[in-house]
């Protein structure tokens, strides 16, 4: 690209005065949008209510703990330690409710006071199957409490392959596919090695299945075998003047269903599972939950469950900016094409931005940029939108709460498709309490927009 010399040069007039002054400055404009979820979903009441059973009241709580270390997670954020980096950040104690944070060893404690009461998690501390059935019945009875008559799918790893977890599952209604490690099963490796037909799915896949069960099952099920052609590696040294050929081999895997699809559909299903991996994939790298930070087990425990719970939130906030950009599909993805957390910290969370108070109203003034408007989510617009009004299909409704003020560039709108749109909003954002704090816009009941800037914000109730 060529730029003109106008573009590059300017002229400097004058040197800039310097002044010092006390101003609320922070680093993570974007905690703002987290803040509205943990109002919307009641989030700091509920984390109350897993800690209520304790008689020992501690001055931040356990609940305030566990919401720290979400904080602390969406941050990015590893060690307990880093809590000093961010201890003084005006927004981040806003979001917590506090004058000051607690210090690493006040978190340390906290975390060793709690009880097994206050965590409900299923290690595998054995085995992946040590303790399975009775927790995935208690999750299969959780899912029809909140979504009665919803039909439930799972997908499980060869850990998970017995007959008292198979037969619960037919029992509760539960569709299925399980990998089956046939390697330990001697007459399934002996079907395999003895099949001559087998029945193509396409050009690199065939199959063929079979209506048995193993000498200490009761009942039988289908299994449906699956080849896959697949490039043998050469560990040989490589002779770059003469032509060496691909040698083919097979990859051979076993899946035990009682789902009524064709055998493609089935594997298909099957193999979603990548995405799964996915997801502890990115638990690992960007939330953290690999880490190991105290030296209990329920402290660690917290710790794991706080990871998650930032993973979550950021799934969350992402579902509530946007519409589902996907049907469901043979694989079963997410309906949502949701950004990575790293990406969401660097052009959502890690924003810089002043609190300031005109006329008395709490005020976020973050530095916003053509990149991050353009970019993921629509940042910070659309969440503010859809996060500062509740969501609903034939109305929306501003939250009861205070909000910050939502500043707005109309050169930077990208997304609105027309002003008279985005007139609308403003119109339904007044007919709920919200007020004009200046800008370019006419002044009359309900301003429209004739300018480049405006400001509105609800006032603190």
């Amino acid at each position: 690209m060529t730029f003109c010399r106008s573009a590059v040069h300017r002229k400097i007039h004058s040197i800039p005065q310097l002044r010092f002054e006390e101003q609320q400055l922070t680093s993570f404009s974007g905690l703002i949008l987290f803040q509205l979820l943990f109002i919307r979903l009641q989030f700091i009441e509920r984390l109350r209510g897993c800690f209520r059973h304790l008689t020992v009241g501690p001055i931040f709580g356990h609940a305030k703990i566990v919401l720290l270390l979400v904080v602390h997670m969406l941050l990015a954020y590893r060690e307990l330690r880093d809590i000093r980096y961010y201890c003084d950040d005006p927004l981040v104690k806003r979001i917590m409710g506090l004058q000051r944070l607690p210090d690493v060893a006040t978190v340390s404690r906290s975390l060793a006071s709690a009880d097994k009461d206050s965590v409900l998690h299923r290690c595998g501390n054995v085995h992946d199957s040590n303790g399975a059935e009775a927790f995935i019945l208690q999750c299969i009875e959780h899912v029809r409490e909140v979504l009665p008559g919803i039909a439930i799918e799972v997908r499980m790893d060869g850990v998970f392959f017995s007959d008292p977890i198979v037969r619960m599952l037919d029992r509760e209604n539960v569709q299925y596919t399980i990998s089956v490690p046939f390697e330990r099963l001697v007459e399934l490796e002996q079907r395999i090695e003895s099949r001559h037909l087998w029945y193509w799915l396409n050009h690199e896949c065939a199959y063929f299945q079979v209506h048995w069960k193993s000498k200490s099952w009761k009942c039988r099920h289908w299994f449906r075998f699956i080849r896959t052609a697949v490039k043998k590696q050469r560990k040989d040294p490589v002779q770059l003047d003469l032509f060496v050929p691909h040698e083919t081999g097979f990859e051979f895997k076993v899946i035990l269903t009682n789902k009524r699809l064709s055998p493609k559909k089935v594997l298909a299903y099957h193999n979603g599972r990548g995405s799964q991996e996915g997801i502890f994939a990115e638990l690992k790298s960007a939330n953290q939950s690999a880490y190991v930070p105290t030296r209990t087990w329920v402290g660690n425990q917290i710790y794991l469950l706080s990871a998650v719970l930032a993973h979550n939130l950021a799934r969350e906030i992402q579902m509530a900016a946007r519409s589902p950009a996907r049907n469901t599909s043979q694989k079963r993805p997410a309906l949502w094409e949701f950004a990575r957390m790293n990406t969401l910290r660097c052009r959502l969370i890690q924003r810089a931005g002043r609190l300031i108070r005109p006329q008395s109203y709490s005020t976020l003034s973050p530095m916003l940029s053509n990149i991050g408007l353009s970019c993921c989510l629509y940042v910070p617009l659309r969440p503010l939108w859809l996060i500062g009004v509740k969501t609903g299909r034939a109305e929306r409704k501003v939250l009861t709460s205070s909000l910050l003020t939502v500043d707005l560039d109309l050169s930077m709108l990208k997304w609105w498709a027309t002003v008279e749109r985005l007139n609308a909003f403003i119109e339904r954002l007044y007919a709920r309490g919200c007020r004009y704090l200046g800008g370019s816009s006419p002044q009359r009941e309900t301003p429209r927009l004739s300018g480049r800037r405006f400001s509105i914000c609800r006032p603190s109730v």
